[in-house]
């Protein structure tokens, strides 16, 4: 399975008698909704009717929770206010 689509596969073992499960995984963004690993080799012998997860491509990672410039110009400013204005 692994270098299929992950749509693909899980017809495809579905189809051959297996539960599949599904993990994500940190991957470059060819390799997003890609199947990158099995629990099962190919080749290995399984029961029918038995688990077999696929480790899929989720694409790189971005950031969170840090303002970028692609927030609005009314986020921005909130950003900017200040934490402590009080006069002493």
């Amino acid at each position: 399975m692994k270098g299929l689509g992950v749509r693909e596969a899980r017809e495809r073992l579905g189809k051959a008698g297996f539960e599949v499960g599904v993990r994500f995984r940190e991957s470059s963004e060819q390799d997003t909704d890609t199947v990158l690993a099995q629990s099962v080799a190919g080749g290995e012998l399984a029961r029918e009717g038995s688990k077999i997860f696929l480790t899929v491509g989720e694409g790189p990672q971005v950031a969170r929770g840090y303002p970028t410039w692609s927030a609005s110009p009314t986020q921005r400013r909130i950003w900017r206010r200040p934490v402590c204005c009080s006069a002493v």
